[in-house]
């Protein structure tokens, strides 16, 4: 059994955040209704049985970024659950490429909210790969998966490992390690070379086409009529049925004489789709991503006529289902003066759509906009990078927001990330910026209880979140009425709101967030509906303080790793355990201490049969909390 604790970073969960039940809840003649907030929280931390827990906005960016850490070239997965990353980990700051020394791995449902993981792979202790490990490139194998990756040697060398693992989690390299070298009679790749750096053998890509495996990588070959001597190549093998490699030959020749013939071509993708063959690559020493099509795989490719299609890194292509595909890859971002990384740069992984188009037109990268989708009414300046990309407070050298995830909406930060429009890390648009932007029409559903809510900014009449309602119908002139709204909280950090509205079931709401003030701003983050309906009077009796809260696992069902997540209340020791429904105690967790906030870790069932089982969390010593998981294999 494999039990992957979460490491605090893209997605660390109301950190530093400061709950104050009871103020500035609901309208603004509400404010001193201290016993309505009590009441209202001791509602949102009982509901451990509510029907659901279930987002209506957030702000989460398409981004994977690891904060202290580089994500760079990579390959992303699913495993029929989840999506995976494996990517160059290196530490941020450090000189080149002289950190990347492990391989990363994050997993998310969505693409957005990420959980990263502990490493998959370190460098060494051989010789061959000791200096750095590079572009793992993974497919499924058996009832496992096996990865190809780049070594690095001492003497920068570069050659392909090999690894593999039953469950994404634990991986094993090769005892026959490493599993593939160029042959240095015809490739630009020698221990005895006098320059080293020109050893390049990296970056492999495996794909099936007419029944045999090939395998692509990153060479070069040396070139007499080229200025630098040496030409870039794609290096090609085809698996020869026996455990080995036959090389063909290059697949293709850098033939550019505007960027460099001399150039590698490195990050090579080859995609088959709309009956033509799709290159993809990045020029060494150059950023962007570049394409040319072929009718024919092995025919000849003239790569002097690649376009460039993105300004991104590392191009990873993955199908979907339906004919759609995803791209992701990877962009640089600079730390402002403010930040102890000043000047540094930072790496993060950005996910967006693309779209190959019949004939001989270059592929169409579609930039995510579902944000756009859900808040269409927007208007001002004040609002002008939404969401915003990372905790630009803490860029500017001042407390954190602690907001969730990689993305809030805020009415005076201007950063909306690497790929993105608008700003740099730490930038705002001033406190005179002003602007509004309202969100898509949505129902209250029957059971709707609460909605919660994370809240900052200044205490400004001029600056409001605000839920209305619809009352004219569609295609009428629109007449709204306000049901409630919260404003800042004065301090840089979010804290909890929550608005009760049992009282507005079945009715058509939106929300409206305002900064109208010249002196004030506002933000949000983490809207999110508890769907319960329980009892309860104004003189509710004593019962002891809830302490924890667990939210849905996801997957649920899920075979064989879930995420369990908990909610706590205050800093406490914590402790899983899993039964089963005869009461037998299966497996039992040491967690550790745990932040208040929302905690989570992902749960691998491997060694656990299939059927439904109980998961207790106790905190400090006392069960708190229960949760039915259900394993299907």
């Amino acid at each position: 059994m494999c039990c992957t604790e979460l490491i605090h970073g893209a997605r660390s969960r109301y950190a530093q955040v400061c709950a104050r039940p009871g103020r500035t809840l609901g309208h603004d003649a509400r404010h001193g209704a201290l016993l309505f907030g009590v009441l209202l929280w001791v509602l949102i931390l009982a509901s451990a049985d509510a029907r659901a827990d279930r987002v209506l906005f957030d702000f989460e960016s398409a981004y994977l970024y690891q904060p202290g850490y580089t994500v760079k070239d990579h390959d992303l997965l699913s495993d029929g659950a989840l999506w995976h990353a494996f990517y160059i980990r290196g530490i941020e700051g450090s000189p080149g490429t002289s950190s990347e020394i492990q391989l990363g791995h994050a997993t998310s449902a969505d693409l957005r909210n990420w959980i990263i993981l502990n490493p998959i792979l370190d460098a060494g202790p051989e010789e061959w790969d000791t200096r750095r490990v590079w572009a793992p490139d993974i497919r499924t194998e058996g009832n496992g998966w096996s990865m190809y990756y780049t070594g690095v040697s001492t003497d920068l060398l570069q050659r392909m490992g090999a690894a593999s693992s039953s469950n994404l989690m634990d991986w094993s390299k090769s005892p026959g390690n490493p599993v593939v070298e160029p042959d240095s009679t015809i490739y630009l790749w020698s221990p005895d070379l006098e320059v080293p750096e020109l050893s390049a053998f990296r970056d492999p890509f495996q794909f099936e086409y007419m029944g045999e495996t090939h395998l692509l990588h990153t060479a070069l070959v040396p070139d007499s009529t080229v200025t630098a001597g040496r030409r870039g190549v794609i290096h090609h093998l085809v698996d020869d049925g026996n455990g080995g490699w036959t090389d063909v030959g290059p697949l293709a020749v850098n033939n550019d004489t505007v960027i460099g013939e001399w150039r590698e071509l490195e990050s090579v993708q080859l995609i088959q789709a709309q009956s033509r063959w799709h290159l993809f690559f990045t020029y060494f020493g150059i950023g962007g991503i570049y394409w040319v099509g072929n009718d024919a795989m092995d025919s000849s490719w003239d790569i002097s006529t690649a376009q460039f299609i993105d300004p991104g890194v590392g191009a990873e292509i993955t199908p979907t289902g339906n004919g759609a595909w995803l791209l992701t890859r990877h962009g640089a971002g600079m730390h402002t003066p403010y930040h102890p990384m000043a000047n540094e740069s930072f790496f993060v992984l950005r996910t967006d759509s693309i779209r190959f188009n019949p004939g001989s037109s270059p592929p169409t990268v579609i930039k995510e906009n579902s944000f756009a989708q859900r808040w269409p009414e927007r208007q001002g300046l004040a609002f002008l990078a939404a969401p915003t990309f990372g905790d630009n407070f803490l860029e500017r050298g001042l407390d954190p927001m602690g907001q969730t995830g990689n993305g809030y909406l805020s009415s005076i930060d201007l950063y909306d990330g690497p790929f993105g429009e608008y700003g740099a890390p730490g930038a705002d648009v001033g406190l005179t910026a002003t602007g509004t932007i309202y969100s898509e029409w949505f129902s209250v559903a029957p059971d709707d209880s609460v909605i919660t809510m994370l809240v900052a900014g200044r205490v400004d009449l001029l600056c409001a979140i605000r839920l209305v309602e619809r009352l004219s119908a569609e295609g009428e002139p629109l007449q709204i009425a306000q049901l409630d709204s919260t404003r800042g909280n004065g301090v840089v950090n979010f804290s909890h709101r929550a608005w009760d509205v049992r009282a507005w079931r079945g009715r058509t709401v939106r929300l409206e967030v305002e900064d109208l003030s010249a002196t004030g701003w506002i933000a949000l983050d983490h809207v999110r509906v508890l769907s319960s309906d329980p009892v309860y009077t104004s003189t509710p009796a004593a019962r002891p303080t809830t302490v924890a809260r667990f939210m849905p696992n996801r997957p649920n069902p899920f075979n064989p790793r879930t995420e369990l997540r908990w909610i706590l209340t205050r800093d406490a020791d914590c402790r899983l355990e899993i039964f089963d429904l005869r009461g037998r105690r299966k497996i039992r967790i040491e967690v550790g201490h745990r932040n208040a906030g929302e905690n989570a870790l992902v749960f691998d069932a491997e060694d656990l049969a299939s059927g439904t089982y109980l998961v207790r969390l106790v905190a400090d010593g006392r069960p708190e909390a229960h949760l039915k998981i259900t394993l299907v294999r």
